[in-house]
């Protein structure tokens, strides 16, 4: 975690002595940049772990769909670098190997669809801790935008070849329950 404060410094005292900006821009600028390191380094790591046991494309093919469809919908959120690497490790790593032990019959992946649907319109958006959704309007407007993201990626999930649809759809459903999860620890927090 230390290199991670140790770039974003670097890179923001980089950004800030060309130009001025008021207290608040330079706080946002700095979080943007730590936020920015810390998902690419978990990214470069990620794709280390899963080239070595030889799952590079179903690596790409589970967090290119988990991430896109998270962006809009939001999620469950850890408290710490580490706790946040070992549980979006431990989801990624689910969501390629879920396929593996559940039969993806059309059936399956219908259920697991509308599951996800389901999910999505009750519980989506699930706001970041440090980045509250304040009106109800934009929650509204979000909520919608997930919901059509979920199905341009749904619809591209159902005609990829077998083996990357079943990791697609296990990957929106696994998104899905983290939204339950995140709903759940807001409500307890």
């Amino acid at each position: 975690m230390n290199y991670i404060v140790r770039v974003s410094n670097f890179l923001y005292y980089q950004i800030i002595k060309y130009r001025e900006f008021d207290r608040l821009q330079k706080i946002k600028i700095k979080y943007g940049i730590e936020c920015i390191i810390s998902e690419l380094s978990k990214i470069i790591i990620y794709f280390i772990i899963f080239s070595l046991l030889s799952l590079t494309k179903e690596f790409f093919i589970a967090i290119l769909f988990f991430s896109s469809f998270r962006i809009y919908s939001g999620g469950f959120h850890q408290d710490t670098y580490i706790s946040c690497f070992i549980t979006s490790f431990f989801l990624l790593f689910t969501i390629i190997k879920l396929p593996n032990l559940i039969s993806f019959t059309f059936e399956t992946k219908l259920i697991l669809i509308i599951t996800t649907y389901i999910l999505t319109y009750i519980y989506s958006p699930v706001d970041h801790p440090n980045k509250r959704i304040k009106s109800k309007k934009q929650k509204k407007k979000i909520k919608y935008i997930s919901i059509f993201v979920l199905i341009i990626l749904s619809f591209i999930s159902l005609i990829l070849k077998p083996s990357f649809s079943n990791i697609s759809i296990s990957a929106l459903f696994i998104q899905s329950i983290t939204l339950l999860v995140g709903k759940i620890h807001q409500e307890n927090s």
